[in-house]
């Protein structure tokens, strides 16, 4: 890659794995969510939640709704002239496809711009998401390290789980309003993590679950990791929850065996640090054997 290549990350999972790659001075734009590592705060922030759905009449407003999950700026993404643009695009929700997408950003922003979609549903995704980033940024021996450190890593922590001999239930919670149970990926890390996975299958989308057939299930644990929610307003926003009868009769909830996780921070970033979201689940279930010093920040006991 070029020396002076300019990109434009709009998913905080993809900021992380670029700044891991050692390549943060090459980016010139950000998402909001794109908080960590810090440095990138400084960055031009392109992007704000979507809060109603806006009518699509033109090029720009093709890009403005469908290059992110998130409403891009236009103008100010013009202005920084990237060659490379990483996101998720939002192109099916408004009946589009990516080549419409493609179109529209060749005429605005330039034919030489590329977009790289990503969009894991899997460990196996994202490892292969960083190999991706690390060919189009041109450091592909970088990426290659950075995939097996992180996947070796991940699997000493399975292998040592492995020889333990309890193994608790386990149900991750995605969504407080409604209650939504984690899919994707964190279902293979609380397999990982020494537990047994009562929520949907790996890598598939999340889905809803009421109290009742929570209470059905019955896991020994319930980890509650909100998207967008630090474990600050998860505490917060659980008082109509904790207040229901079938809540209280929860085993987990008897016996004290409910933790709270950032969401923001840690499980719902396909990024370098599904790592520690595997440590945090790992202290979670097995505090005797795992001390990787997350409890307090990155977890707590409710």
């Amino acid at each position: 890659m070029k020396t002076d290549t300019r990109v434009v990350s709009l998913l905080a999972s993809g900021t992380e794995i670029i700044c891991e790659l050692g390549m943060e001075s090459s980016l010139v734009g950000r998402s909001h969510a794109c908080d960590y590592p810090a440095s990138v705060l400084t960055l031009p922030s392109l992007t704000m939640p979507k809060l109603a759905r806006e009518p699509i009449q033109s090029a720009q407003d093709t890009i403005r709704e469908t290059l992110s999950v998130f409403r891009v700026d236009v103008e100010q993404l013009q202005q920084l002239q990237p060659d490379i643009i990483f996101t998720q695009p939002d192109t099916v929700r408004y009946g589009l496809t990516d080549a419409q997408l493609t179109q529209a950003v060749k005429k605005v922003l330039g034919a030489d711009v590329r977009i790289v979609d990503l969009a894991p549903m899997s460990l196996a995704d994202f490892a292969n998401d960083i190999l991706r980033i690390a060919a189009e940024l041109g450091v592909q021996e970088e990426g290659e390290i950075l995939s097996e450190t992180l996947t070796s890593r991940m699997e000493e922590i399975a292998l040592h789980t492995a020889q333990l001999s309890t193994r608790p239930s386990v149900i991750l919670i995605d969504w407080l309003d409604p209650l939504m149970v984690g899919g994707y990926w964190t279902p293979s890390l609380v397999e990982m993590a020494g537990g047994i996975n009562l929520g949907i299958e790996p890598n598939q989308p999340l889905a809803s679950i009421t109290v009742d057939e929570l209470l059905a299930i019955n896991p020994d644990m319930i980890v509650m990791s909100p998207c967008g929610y630090d474990i600050g307003t998860t505490y917060n926003e659980l008082e109509t929850l904790r207040q229901q009868p079938s809540w209280q009769k929860l085993k987990a909830v008897r016996g004290k065996r409910v933790f709270l996780a950032d969401g923001i921070q840690y499980f719902n970033r396909p990024g370098p640090r599904l790592l520690q979201s595997l440590e945090i689940l790992a202290e979670i279930l097995h505090p005797k054997y795992f001390h990787f010093g997350h409890q307090g920040m990155g977890w707590v006991r409710l």
